[in-house]
Formats: structure tokens, C-alpha cells, sequence
């Protein structure tokens, strides 16, 4: 009887060791993916939490702006992005404020990048991040320069 334990724990652990070395290998090709898209120049990625402060940043991105990722994370993107800089209306972040509140995805909005010296417009897009549960953790999307 023991030995047929001893069997099946090692049957499982090889099992186990299997699906992490699989999991490994997929989370390496999707960090390859989202990095070969960088290098092509092709948009950044940023995410941000449940309460629309940016929690990860393309390191091309910050390069793009001048700014330390250190700079830029933990900021809320209403604080960092405005979406109506017509005459007169100061730069306001309040279309961008209501995307971010309805937690609905966000699709080639264009935004005015505030926290840089440099006058930059992104395009972003983004979607909602979700738990296991449903429970809405943030968004995450991609920017670019805006055309």
C-alpha cells in the first residue's frame, strides 16, 4: 500500500512540475509577444487599478515622455491625462473620468499626455480587468501616439 502511495505522489508531482513548466513556457511567449510589438513601435502597454491609478507602464513609454517609470506610477490617469484641450476649456480629464468610472472599455480615445513638459497626444484603448469572481481590479489597454 505504500509503495502505491509512494507511486501516485510521485505520479502527481511530475503531473504538477508538467503544468508549471507549461505555465512558464506561455507567460514567456506572451512577454515575448507584448515585447516584440514594443520594439516594432507598434503602441505601449499600461495598466492601472481598481481606483484608475497607472500600477505598470511600457518603459518605451516613459522614455518617449523624458520620465522615470518611478514618475509615473501610482499616479490616477485623470491626473496625468486630459481629453479636451479645445480653446478655453483648460485641458479637462472629465470624459476620461467617466470612462474610467463606468469600468466599460475605452477604444481609441485620444488624450492630451499632462504629466510630461512635452506637448505628446496618446490614442488609448483599454478593457476592464476582472478576477476570478467578476470583481472589476482595474483596466489595462494600450497607447500610441495619436495621428
Amino acid at each position: 500500500m505504500a509503495s502505491l502511495l509512494s507511486k501516485f505522489s510521485s505520479s502527481n508531482a511530475k503531473l504538477e512540475a508538467a503544468k508549471n513548466m507549461e505555465l512558464a513556457q506561455e507567460t514567456d511567449r506572451r512577454a515575448n509577444l507584448l515585447s516584440g510589438l514594443e520594439k516594432a513601435d507598434l503602441g505601449w502597454f499600461w495598466q492601472s487599478d481598481s481606483q484608475g491609478r497607472l500600477t505598470y507602464i511600457s518603459p518605451k513609454a516613459c522614455a518617449s515622455l523624458g520620465l522615470q517609470e518611478s514618475e509615473m506610477l501610482g499616479k490616477e490617469l485623470t491626473e496625468m491625462m486630459a481629453t479636451d484641450n479645445s480653446p478655453g476649456a483648460g485641458g479637462t480629464s472629465r470624459p476620461l473620468q467617466f470612462r474610467l468610472k463606468s469600468r466599460s472599455p475605452i477604444s481609441r480615445l485620444n488624450v492630451q499626455v499632462t504629466c510630461s513638459n512635452k506637448e505628446t497626444w496618446w490614442e488609448i484603448s483599454a478593457g476592464p480587468r476582472l478576477d476570478a469572481e467578476g470583481n472589476f481590479q482595474g483596466l489595462h489597454g494600450t497607447a500610441r501616439h495619436a495621428m
